[in-house]
C-alpha cells in the first residue's frame, strides 16, 4: 500500500492483473513500464492511473500510444516527468507530442529517445506550452531534420530554459556543425546548467566539434557543471584539460579518447579536484576485443593520476568501484594505493545504458 515507485520493464511480464493491483496503491507516484503490451495487458487500464508524477514508457506499442493522449489528459495536472524510450519507432510523431503538450503544462523533465519522426516542431510545442520551464530535457535519436535554429528561437521566445539544469543532445552525421554549435550555445546561455551530455549518432573518430565550442560552454557554465559527458566523438586534449581545470565542481566526466593518448588524458584528470566518477572509452579499432585485464590495467593507470575523491571508474565496457588501501613501503613509509573492486550497485552506470540511438 505504501509503494511510491514501480519499475516493471521486462518484456512480456506485465499483465492486466498487475496493473489493477498497482492501482490499489494510493501512494504510487512513479511508474516505469515496458510499453510493448503484446496482448498481456490492456493499455486502457493505464489511463486509470491519474495521480502519477512520473511516467516512463519503454518501447510503447501502437495500442499504448493510442491511449497516451487520454492518459496524459487525466494525469497532466500532477505529471512532472515523462520519458519515452524507443528503438526506432515511427509511432511517436510531432502530431502525438502536440496532442500531449496542452495537458503537460506543469512538466519539469522530458526525455525522448529513438523516435525518428519527431522534429523541433513537436518538442517545440512541449516547451512552448510549459508554464514554468523545464529543468531536464533529453533529445536522442530524433529526426535528422531536427532544426536546432528553429528550436532555439522557440525556446528563446518563451524563456523555456531559464530553469534548465540538465540537457542531452545528439549530433548527427549531416548536422551543420557551425550553425548547430552557435544555436546550442545561445540555447543554453541563460540556463543554470549542471549536466551537459552530447552523443554522436555514430562513433566519430575525429573531433567534429571545435575547441571553441567546449570553451564557450565551460566559460558559461563551468562554475556549476557537475557532469560533462561526450559520447561517441572525441574532444581534443586541450579541450579536455580546459574542462577539468575550469569546471570547479565537476563530479562526473565521460569521454572518448585515443588509447595512445592515455598518459596525456590521465594528466588532464589531475586538474579536476572534485571528480567522483570517470569513464574513458576507446575506439573499437583500439580495443574492440580487449580482455578485461587489459581494461583494468588502463583503469588503474588512470586512477593513479586522479584526485582521491574518485570512487568509480570505467574503461571501455567495464566499470569498477575505487577503494584505497594504506600500505607500507620498504622504507617503512606509509602510502595510499588505489585498488579496483567489483561494481556491485544495482543501478546500471549511466554511460552503459543501452538507450542511445
Amino acid at each position: 500500500i505504501n509503494l511510491r515507485s514501480c519499475a516493471w520493464t521486462r518484456d512480456g511480464s506485465l499483465e492486466s492483473a498487475t496493473l489493477h493491483a498497482l492501482q490499489q496503491c494510493p501512494q504510487l507516484k512513479e511508474l516505469e513500464i515496458n510499453g510493448h503490451d503484446s496482448g498481456y495487458y490492456n493499455p486502457i487500464i493505464l489511463a486509470q492511473f491519474s495521480k502519477l508524477s512520473k511516467i516512463s514508457l519503454i518501447m510503447p506499442s501502437a495500442q499504448v500510444i493510442e491511449v497516451l493522449p487520454s492518459w496524459i489528459s487525466v494525469v497532466g495536472s500532477t505529471l512532472r516527468s515523462l520519458t519515452i524510450i524507443c528503438k526506432a519507432s515511427i509511432l511517436v510523431t510531432d502530431t502525438l507530442l502536440e496532442s500531449l503538450a496542452l495537458s503537460m503544462t506543469e512538466l519539469e523533465q522530458f526525455y525522448i529517445s529513438g523516435c525518428p519522426r519527431v522534429t523541433d516542431r513537436g518538442v517545440g510545442e512541449i516547451v512552448s506550452t510549459n508554464r514554468n520551464g523545464l529543468t531536464d530535457i533529453g533529445l536522442e535519436g530524433l529526426s535528422q531534420t531536427f532544426d536546432m535554429s528553429k528550436f532555439n528561437s522557440i525556446c528563446k521566445g518563451h524563456q523555456a530554459f531559464s530553469r534548465l539544469t540538465s540537457i542531452t543532445l545528439t549530433v548527427y552525421i549531416n548536422t551543420p556543425l557551425q550553425t548547430w554549435m552557435s544555436d546550442v550555445t545561445e540555447l543554453l546561455s541563460t540556463a543554470p546548467l549542471e549536466r551537459f551530455q552530447v552523443y554522436a549518432e555514430t562513433v566519430i573518430s575525429q573531433a567534429p566539434v571545435t575547441d571553441e565550442f567546449w570553451k564557450t560552454i565551460v566559460t558559461m557554465h563551468g562554475s556549476h557543471l557537475k557532469r560533462f559527458s561526450v559520447h561517441r566523438m572525441k574532444i581534443s586534449l586541450d579541450a579536455l584539460y580546459d574542462i577539468c581545470s575550469r569546471c570547479s565542481v565537476l563530479e562526473e566526466l565521460f569521454i572518448l579518447a585515443d588509447r595512445h593518448d592515455l598518459d596525456a588524458v590521465a594528466q588532464c584528470f589531475t586538474a579536476a579536484q572534485n571528480l567522483r566518477a570517470i569513464h574513458v572509452s576507446f575506439s573499437f579499432e583500439e580495443c574492440g576485443l580487449a580482455e578485461p585485464e587489459f581494461m583494468m590495467n588502463d583503469a588503474l593507470y588512470i586512477i593513479r593520476h586522479c584526485p582521491a575523491t574518485v570512487t568509480q571508474i570505467g574503461c571501455h565496457t567495464k566499470v569498477w568501484h575505487v577503494k584505497r588501501e594504506v600500505r607500507m613501503n620498504d622504507k617503512a613509509e606509509l602510502y595510499v594505493e588505489p585498488i579496483l573492486t567489483r561494481y556491485e550497485s544495482p543501478d546500471i552506470p549511466e554511460q552503459l545504458l543501452v538507450i542511445r540511438m
